[in-house]
């Protein structure tokens, strides 16, 4: 995953920071 995309993910997790 690109360092954006893990950003984003880990917004959208709530900040965890998890790569789905």
């Amino acid at each position: 995953m690109k360092a954006e995309e893990i950003k984003l993910s880990s917004q959208r997790l709530g900040g965890r920071g998890n790569k789905v």
